[in-house]
């Protein structure tokens, strides 16, 4: 068999457990040690643009170029050290991570402050239910709003209403902390739950809004129309606009009742369309009324999800444009995935006039796929597109590129949309471009090119301590920049590569040099120039580095060898090394030797 790849297949036999479990495990990720990728692989995600990315990370590296989002850097988990993962490639799910932490904080925070508010009111202190955040996550899209931070502002209204005696305070407050515990019930159920000896016109009107509220829960829309509609013209301001909210959101929530399955699923043909018209008038009347009204933003994602239930792709990309040209918007990364779940899996890139999510969209365009599945992008489409990307031209001119290579497999004109210089600040969008630009080099078998580009991307990522995974990208590139053919130094010409002996064979009777430090790049000239250092570091931290790849030269040289420099040892498989990966030589098999093998024991 022929390797093109030593230093790739080293990374791979460190790694050589986690392959093994591969086979008996389909629902766990595991690092791929493949930087030019175009097909989808949520679980090596890599930080520059690439059809292979998940879309979420391509948008949310475009996002952070402007300031718009920030690259999570977290360290490590035991997890993924155990299965090889180092800061390249990382999966998904480590950009998420830690989201849930902060949220049970937050959670935390609103349950005391609740708790506050019902000892002012003269609650009892168990009056609080203990599930009170049982669905804060939503168990169903409508019961993720009836929460401790609503309850919150009802009884902080409750206290701000001076008309309101003691007692109806008390039974309103107490009404509202009972609906905490359930998303269902019944009208027996509330005649019993609702306080019904109230004495003031604003004790009653706050009596309907919890009514309406619990029929809204409960999914009898109709009937919350009729109490929220009933206080559209309150002289509480509080009532008053909430009711307006949720007369569209009841519309809303009425037009896709029959839309969803059991599981969630949507059948967007089994929406009332007449319905959600209505609530899309009633959600810009709200908005007309209340541009920065209490429920503002959950009104724009409301008018979201009615362009998605209309199918309306254009208008959707729109609004999402808008937010992210915003610098004040907020939840970024909530918003990347529902672009992704909303927009970027149906949308067509005629549709879009946002370039970076048209980026994003092209990239997707440009994965792998069969000769007989059609396309949504040709390159006269791409061309076409170059007047949405005035603000981003060198956004364009990657996506050139980008398409010339992955789906033209044409580098040398990849390498014309390119450009040659090195740019002072190194964003995102740059090390996109000049990581192609290694891709395109070596794609044209221009290897001494591509290894001085990977130099010089080192320091330039290494400047920025927050350009972390960038220098480790480089570094990758720079190490599977040995995945040339076997011989393939000698033909191009490396520096090292005895190409006056038509068979390039190791000098006799020396002894090979002490491999270099630990993460350097090695170069030695001369005849015992056969080996570069390759620290393992993109193993990720503990990291088994591999045994040393020994080559097969005929016996007696080989006798030689051994007689004159001694047996190498194999190296432990525990400890952090550099390992000797001989990157040139002669044309001929090379040996793959595991430490259990006999010709290894001592």
């Amino acid at each position: 068999m022929r390797l093109h790849g030593l230093t790739l297949l080293a990374l791979i036999t460190g790694c050589l457990a986690v392959q093994e479990a591969r086979a008996s495990s389909d629902d766990s990720c595991y690092p791929s040690w493949n930087l030019k990728r175009d097909s989808l692989d949520v679980c090596n995600n890599l930080p520059f643009l690439s059809p292979g990315n998940d879309s979420r990370v391509n948008l949310q590296l475009l996002l952070a170029d402007a300031g718009q989002a920030s690259i999570p850097n977290r360290a490590l988990s035991d997890d993924e050290q155990q299965l090889g993962y180092g800061q390249v490639p990382f999966p998904l799910a480590r950009w998420s991570e830690g989201a849930a932490a902060g949220e049970s904080t937050t959670g935390n925070a609103s349950t005391a402050q609740l708790a506050d508010l019902a000892a002012r009111i003269g609650l009892p202190a168990d009056s609080l239910p203990a599930t009170a955040d049982s669905f804060a996550s939503g168990e169903g899209s409508r019961c993720r709003s009836n929460n401790v931070d609503t309850a919150r502002d009802f009884l902080s209204q409750l206290l701000l209403t001076d008309s309101l005696t003691g007692t109806d305070r008390q039974g309103l407050a107490g009404a509202r902390l009972t609906l905490l515990g359930a998303c269902q019930w019944d009208e027996t159920q509330l005649s019993v739950l609702l306080p019904g000896d109230l004495q003031g016109a604003q004790a009653k009107a706050y009596r309907s809004y919890l009514k309406g509220a619990a029929d809204f829960y409960s999914g009898r829309f109709g009937e919350a129309l009729k109490s929220f509609r009933g206080l559209l013209e309150s002289d509480q301001p509080w009532l008053k606009e909430t009711a307006r909210y949720m007369v569209a959101r009841a519309l809303l929530n009425q037009a896709q009742q029959n839309a969803f399955d059991e599981m969630g699923y949507p059948d967007l043909r089994k929406v009332d369309k007449k319905l959600l018209a209505q609530a899309e008038t009633a959600l810009g009347d709200y908005l007309k009324a209340y541009p920065q009204g209490q429920y503002a933003a959950s009104a724009q994602g409301l008018v979201r999800r009615v362009y998605w239930l209309m199918s309306d792709e254009s208008r959707l990309a729109g609004e999402y444009a808008a937010l992210f040209s915003r610098e004040d918007a907020d939840d970024l990364a909530q918003l990347v995935q529902e672009v992704d779940n909303k927009l970027l899996v149906t949308a067509h890139p005629a549709d879009v006039r946002d370039a970076r999510l048209l980026a994003v969209l092209d990239l997707m365009q440009m994965r792998h796929r069969d000769s007989s599945e059609p396309r949504a992008l040709d390159s006269a489409g791409l061309a076409a597109q170059k007047d949405l990307f005035a603000k981003y031209p060198g956004l364009h001119d990657y996506l050139t590129a980008a398409y010339q290579l992955y789906v033209e497999e044409n580098p040398e004109q990849a390498l014309q949309s390119l450009p040659e210089q090195l740019p002072s600040r190194l964003d995102y969008l740059a090390f996109s471009q000049q990581t192609l630009r290694g891709f395109a080099l070596e794609a044209g078998n221009d290897w001494i090119g591509a290894e001085k580009l990977w130099l010089r991307l080192l320091p330039l990522a290494a400047r920025r301590a927050a350009a972390a995974a960038r220098a480790a990208g480089a570094g990758a590139g720079l190490q599977l920049r040995a995945q040339r053919p076997p011989g393939e130094g000698v033909r191009r010409g490396l520096a090292g590569a005895h190409a006056d002996h038509p068979r390039n064979p190791p000098a006799p009777h020396r002894r090979p040099r002490a491999a270099a430090p630990a993460g350097e790049i090695h170069r030695r000239l001369g005849g015992g120039a056969r080996y570069r250092a390759v620290r393992p570091a993109l193993q990720g931290p503990a990291a088994r580095p591999v045994p040393g790849l020994y080559r097969r030269p005929r016996a007696a040289a080989h006798r030689r060898q051994r007689q004159a420099a001694g047996r190498q040892h194999r190296l432990p498989l525990r400890q952090p090394a550099a390992v000797a990966v001989p990157v040139a030589g002669r044309q001929e098999r090379h040996r793959l030797r595991m430490p259990g093998h006999r010709r290894h024991r001592p």
